[in-house]
C-alpha cells in the first residue's frame, strides 16, 4: 500500500501526481484517478475540466474536418474519432459528469461548478417501447459525449457498470473513473473499481498520495492513512475530533445519542441536519434500528394523535423524518442508499376534503385507496409519502405510493455500508466490541472519511483495536481482471 506523505505546497499548485491525474482526465481514452481524503481528487477533476473548456475541445490534425481521423491520446494506441467538420481548428468538448447516487451527484456539482447527474439519468432510464422499463442508452444508442466522468466510482457494482460501459462508444467517447480504492466495495456484486485499477496498464491509473496544506491540519486526512496502515489513530481531543470511551454497550449507545442531540448542537453549534450517525450493523441492542427509534423520538418527536404517518417495517414514518431508500426502484428512479427527508405523509386515518370530513374513514394496512361514504365515492385518497432527495441540479421530490413505502427506513443512524458516496459535516461513529463481527479496517476508514468537518467516535478500546486490525471483510471473488487481461 502506498504511504501517504504530508507536503507543503503553494495555494492552487499541483503536485506531480495531480498533474498526471489532470493529464489523464484531459487526454486518456480510459483512465482511473484514485486517492484518499485531502489528496485533491476534486481539484484535479475541476482543473482538467477547466483546461478542456479553455482549449475548446480537441483538434483534428489529419482530415481538417472532412470525416474521421486517428487521434493519439498520449496514453496508448491511436483510436478512431469522429470529426464534426471542424475545419481543423477543434470543437467544443462535450462531457457528461455522473455519480451512482443523487447525493454524490450533488456533491460533484458543487465541487466542480458543473452539472452532474446520476448514472441512471445519464443512461436515460425509462420506457423502452416494448412495455418495459430500462436504459435507453446502450450499445446501439450510446451516450453522446467526448468524455464521461464517473465520481465515487467505488460504488459501481457489476450490473450498473456493465450497462454503463455498453453505452460508451470507445471510438468517440473517453471514460474516466474517480474514487477512493480503499473505500468499501459496492453494496451490489463485484468490486469493479478495484478490479479496473488492477487490470489497467499503470499509465492509465493516477494515484494521488500527497496531503496538501489544508488537509494536513485535518484529523480525518491525517489519521485515515494511519488506519489503512493498521495503526491506531490519535484519539486526543481536538476541534475536529472527539473520542468518547465507554465500555458498557448500553451506556455507549446512550452517550452516542447525547452527542448527536446535545453535545454537537450545543458545543459545536452544529445543525442537527449536519450530523450523521454511522454504525457497523443494523440489528442488535445498539444497532441501527434501535438507535434510529431513539433518535427519531428526540429529533422528530410525535406531535399528536392526528399526526400524519405511515408504517414501514419496524418504523412509523412521519413528516420531517430522515429516510433512506433500501433497494433500487427503477420506476421511481430512486437507488439503494439515497437519503432524503419526508415532506408529506398520509395517516392511516384520512379526512375527506370533498365533504368537510364527514366521511372520515380508517385505512387498513392492505388498503391502497379508500372511498368516502359520506360523499358516495366522490373523493378517493391513496396513502403514501413524498420524499425530498438531493440531486445534481438541487433537489427532486418523489411520490411514494403506500405499497412502495416498505423500501424506506429511518436514516438518523445508517450502517456504514449504506453511507458510501455521501458526506456530512459531522459524523458520529459507533465503534464498540459488541459489533466485533462487523468491524474491519475498511469499514472504519469509510466511516470517518464521510466527514467534511469533524468526527466523534463512541465506543471502547477493544472495538477500535479490532476495527484497525481486521481486514478479512474486503475480499470478493470476481473474474473481471482475468477477462480484461484476456481480451
Amino acid at each position: 500500500m502506498t504511504e501517504t506523505t504530508t507536503q507543503e505546497l503553494p495555494v492552487f499548485a499541483l503536485d506531480p501526481s495531480q498533474e498526471r491525474a489532470v493529464e489523464l482526465v484531459a487526454r486518456a481514452r480510459i483512465g482511473v484517478v484514485t486517492g484518499g481524503p485531502g489528496t485533491g481528487k476534486t481539484t484535479c477533476l475541476r482543473t482538467a475540466l477547466d483546461r478542456i473548456d479553455a482549449s475548446g475541445g480537441r483538434q483534428c490534425m489529419h482530415c481538417r474536418g472532412t470525416g474521421r481521423s486517428l487521434v493519439d491520446d498520449g496514453f496508448g494506441d491511436a483510436y478512431e474519432e469522429v470529426c464534426y467538420q471542424c475545419g481543423g481548428t477543434g470543437r467544443t468538448s462535450v462531457y457528461v459528469l455522473c455519480a451512482p447516487t443523487g447525493k454524490a451527484a450533488r456533491r460533484m456539482t458543487e465541487a466542480t461548478g458543473r452539472l452532474c447527474t446520476t448514472v441512471h439519468r445519464a443512461l436515460d432510464y425509462g420506457p423502452t417501447g416494448n412495455g418495459e422499463m430500462g436504459f435507453r442508452r446502450n450499445k446501439l444508442i450510446p451516450i453522446e459525449a467526448d468524455l464521461v466522468v464517473i465520481d465515487e466510482a467505488s460504488m459501481l457494482d457489476v450490473e450498473l457498470a456493465a450497462s454503463l460501459f455498453a453505452a460508451i462508444n470507445p471510438a468517440t467517447t473517453r471514460l474516466v473513473l474517480v474514487g477512493d480504492m480503499n473505500q468499501l466495495p459496492s453494496v451490489g456484486p463485484g468490486r469493479v473499481f478495484a478490479d479496473l485499477i488492477e487490470a489497467l496498464p499503470p499509465e492509465n491509473v493516477a494515484r494521488l498520495t500527497v496531503l496538501h496544506r489544508a488537509a494536513a491540519q485535518s484529523w480525518v486526512c491525517t489519521q485515515a492513512p494511519q488506519i489503512l496502515a493498521g495503526e491506531l489513530p490519535d484519539t486526543n481531543a481536538r476541534p475536529d475530533f472527539l473520542w468518547v470511551k465507554i465500555s458498557d454497550r448500553d451506556s455507549a449507545a446512550s452517550a452516542l445519542v447525547d452527542v448527536v442531540t446535545k453535545f454537537l448542537p450545543d458545543k459545536k453549534k452544529t445543525s442537527r441536519e449536519d450530523i450523521q450517525t454511522l454504525v457497523p450493523q443494523r440489528i442488535g441492542p445498539a444497532g441501527g434500528e434501535v438507535l434510529n427509534t431513539r433518535l427519531q423520538a428526540l429529533l422528530n418527536p410525535e406531535r399528536g394523535d392526528n399526526e400524519e404517518a405511515i408504517k414501514s417495517g419496524p418504523y412509523r414514518l412521519r413528516v420531517g423524518d430522515r429516510v433512506i431508500q433500501t433497494k433500487n426502484d427503477y420506476t421511481l428512479l430512486v437507488m439503494n442508499g439515497e437519503v432524503g427527508v419526508i415532506e408529506r405523509a398520509h395517516n392511516m386515518w384520512t379526512t375527506c376534503t370533498a365533504c368537510d370530513g364527514e366521511g372520515r374513514m380508517q385505512l387498513s394496512d392492505e388498503d391502497a385507496m379508500v372511498t368516502c361514504s359520506a360523499c358516495k365515492g366522490a373523493k378517493k385518497f391513496a396513502p403514501g409519502v413524498t420524499v425530498r432527495f438531493p440531486d445534481g441540479a438541487g433537489e427532486r421530490r418523489v411520490e411514494y405510493p403506500k405499497n412502495k413505502c416498505d423500501a424506506l427506513a429511518l436514516a438518523y443512524a445508517l450502517t456504514i455500508h449504506k453511507s458510501q458516496g455521501s458526506e456530512w459535516p459531522w459524523v458520529v461513529v459507533f465503534v464498540h466490541s459488541t459489533h466485533t463481527k462487523m468491524l474491519t479496517r475498511n469499514l472504519l476508514y469509510t466511516a470517518i472519511t464521510r466527514a467534511k468537518i469533524g468526527v466523534v467516535i463512541v465506543g471502547d478500546e477493544a472495538g477500535l483495536k479490532r476495527a484497525v486490525k481486521e481486514t478479512s471483510d474486503t475480499a470478493r471473488n470476481t473474474a473481471l481482471v482475468e477477462r480484461m487481461r484476456a481480451s
